[in-house]
């Protein structure tokens, strides 16, 4: 696995309900792994398990990113009022206040999502601070600067992007990561609408009927609230009792399988590749760049330092070069950081740019929906009991799919009309919407004229027609 950007050596590490994984990057490649074997719960245990992975992986970088999910961690989405930014944070404060868990300050992040209804989206992360505390702490024991700590459900949204749509479709992705399922709603471009974790025993959750219950009911809110229908259904990974098929039977819209297979690595994998000013990053500023800031003290102590020893030959010349010298450090300080800061940003906008760009062309490139599949299922359902079927044929033309149908119809011709219309109908209008490019009337009207509605020794009557599926 190869990360796509540029950015510092790091340690990726994955701590979802104690189960600790770790991942050593190291320039741009990955170079090792460690699980801890057992539960890792509290400050000690996490500073052991983060020794023991830089031990085992021989990482030698200073930086770590952490991807979290815990007990402590409070995930909601809420439709709040329309409001400026300064009072939207008093109001989600005061509301991350009474939700948090446990005693104690609580530190919260958030993501604005589409709204609906003359409402604002919002979607709330609260941990308690002395939980954030302790993972900083924990890092910076054993030599470690935290760049990130992000929740599980960051890495999700990011996931949409890679799918290929328009970036005003609605798609709802579903995908499994460390014994949950997960559903997430937005946009093409990655504009969250709202995320869902499904409950319940690990069975019933992950169960195809239930998966595909909660996909119905998920396409109904949407389009309750939202006033919007979803475009695109796509299932990520797939396992005994999870994949598009397994599902498909429960849904009455195509379900569209991703080629990507994620495991408890490849979340931190994309966790890393997340920039530092996401808005889900738990880590302040002046955590991620104390390295740097340390450093800056000791040039300007040096500097100080030899500006003090040259000084002894003159005390006017200690005096000027001092001044020039702090003057200078501040000045320098203060350009490093604006230079590194938009080098950071604009790093990371060139990351997410080429990720979704790869994954994109993957998919658009290596995955043909099985159109002619669904199209022959949905045939099954809408075709009359009077009506016989004997060749169907359904083959793929450049963008679109072009259909061919013939059969027979009863002998009556007011029976046979009437079942051909609602056929053809169910074709156009249902969710295929089949451009008829030759329809019934000619071949079977002619026959009719011919007489041929009297013969006996014909007791039905064929038919043909043909559109296409764009």
């Amino acid at each position: 696995m190869k990360r796509n950007n540029t950015l510092q050596t790091v340690l990726g590490v994955s701590l979802i309900h104690g189960q600790f994984l770790a991942s050593a990057f190291v320039k741009g490649e990955l170079t090792g792994s460690w699980s801890a074997p057992n539960v890792v719960e509290g400050v000690d245990q996490l500073q052991m398990a983060l020794a023991e992975a830089i031990r085992a992986t021989h990482f030698s970088g200073q930086h770590v990113s952490l991807l979290v999910e815990d007990r402590r961690l409070v995930h909601q989405y809420h439709l709040v009022p329309p409001m400026n930014k300064k009072d939207l944070d008093v109001y989600l404060g005061r509301m991350a206040d009474r939700e948090k868990w446990g005693e104690g300050p609580a530190v919260w992040r958030y993501r604005t999502a589409m709204g609906g209804r003359g409402q604002q989206g919002v979607l709330l992360d609260v941990w308690p601070q002395s939980y954030v505390d302790e993972v900083i702490q924990a890092c910076q024991a054993v030599q470690l600067t935290p760049i990130h700590l992000f929740p599980l459900s960051a890495v999700f949204v990011d996931q949409v992007r890679t799918l290929g749509a328009e970036p005003d479709d609605i798609l709802l992705l579903v995908t499994r990561a460390v014994g949950k399922i997960v559903l997430v709603i937005a946009t093409g471009e990655g504009k969250p609408l709202f995320d869902r974790f499904l409950s319940g025993s690990v069975e019933e959750a992950q169960s195809p009927a239930r998966i595909g219950q909660e996909i119905t009911r998920t396409l109904l809110f949407v389009n309750q609230q939202f006033e919007k229908q979803v475009g695109q259904v796509w299932v990520m990974g797939e396992s005994e009792g999870f994949s598009a098929e397994a599902i498909q039977p429960h849904v009455d819209m195509p379900i569209l399988g991703s080629p990507i297979i994620p495991d408890p690595a490849y979340w931190i994998f994309i966790g890393t590749n997340l920039p530092p000013t996401h808005d889900t990053n738990f880590i302040p500023k002046e955590i991620r760049q104390g390295p740097r800031r340390r450093a800056m003290a000791k040039i300007s102590v040096a500097l100080l330092v030899g500006l003090v020893c040259f000084s002894v030959s003159t005390t006017s010349l200690i005096e000027a070069l001092l001044a020039r010298g702090q003057s200078m450090a501040a000045m320098i300080h203060d350009q490093v950081q604006d230079k590194q800061r938009e080098k950071g940003e604009w790093v990371g906008r060139v990351e997410a740019y080429q990720s979704q760009q790869a994954w994109a062309q993957t998919i658009l490139t290596n995955r043909v929906p099985p159109l002619a599949g669904w199209f022959l299922g949905y045939l099954g359902e809408i075709l009359p009991d009077e009506l016989v079927l004997d060749r169907v044929s359904v083959v793929r033309d450049g963008s679109g799919w072009d259909v061919a149908l013939s059969g027979t119809g009863p002998q009556q011709p007011s029976v046979g009309v009437d079942r051909l219309t609602l056929f053809e109908d169910r074709l156009v209008q249902g969710p295929y919407h089949v451009v008829m490019t030759k329809r019934w009337q000619d071949g079977w009207l002619k026959a009719f004229r011919n007489g041929s509605s009297h013969s006996t020794d014909r007791p039905r009557h064929r038919f043909e027609m043909e559109g296409r599926i764009q």
